[in-house]
């Protein structure tokens, strides 16, 4: 046998088997190390990563604008650590039992007790974001009221208040608000027999 082929035949799995050793003791050493980002931070390539494609932007450091490395469970441990806690809390029960073990009528209480203040104002916000014009229920007439007294702003926030102390006096127009059809229908369904008059006087 030609003594060149015997020396092909006993390198070639010595040299692969190197290689691969090599390479293997390369990609876990890459896991795990280094704990922090090395390399360098170049100008600008935080705003280039978005157009990246996906593959690069997972490299770690580009889409913090370095060129470097990082170990990849390192440069992961919220999002692993995120989903390994997820997993055990899972493990243990889901909301449901949780909630049921703190005591649901002690917690409705507490919140009732803490959140009373901020009641009034909230039902004001949604009421300011949600109002009844968008249902179609009222419109502005666009006549004067004939007595604007009766209709005379008996409460306003501190902050409403040192708003027009600022901007001095402005032009008041005082206009009347009438349920469309629509609404008295509305309300004639959905509202009490009692507060029908009310609404109506």
């Amino acid at each position: 046998m030609d003594s060149h082929l015997i020396t092909a035949l006993i390198s070639i799995p010595l040299f692969m088997g190197a290689i691969g050793f090599v390479t293997n003791q390369t990609g876990v050493w890459m896991i795990f190390w280094p704990l922090t980002f090395k390399g360098v931070r170049v100008p600008g390539l935080k705003t280039f990563s978005s157009l990246l494609p996906r593959r690069v932007q997972q490299v770690p450091g580009i889409m913090q604008g370095g060129v470097g490395w990082q170990g990849i469970i390192p440069s992961r441990a919220a999002k692993m650590g995120s989903i390994a806690v997820d997993k055990g809390i899972a493990k243990l029960g889901g909301a449901k039992d949780f909630y049921q073990q703190l005591e649901p009528e002690a917690i409705a209480e507490h919140i009732l007790v803490t959140s009373e203040r901020d009641i009034r104002e909230l039902v004001e916000r949604i009421m300011q974001r949600e109002n009844p014009l968008r249902l179609g229920l009222i419109w502005f007439s666009r006549e004067a009221l004939a007595d604007p007294l009766r209709y005379q702003v008996l409460e306003a926030q501190p902050r409403v208040g040192e708003s027009l102390a600022k901007a001095g006096r402005g032009r008041t127009v005082r206009r009347s608000i009438m349920l469309t059809p629509f609404g008295e229908d509305f309300c004639s369904v959905c509202l009490p027999e009692n507060v029908i008059p009310a609404l109506e006087a």
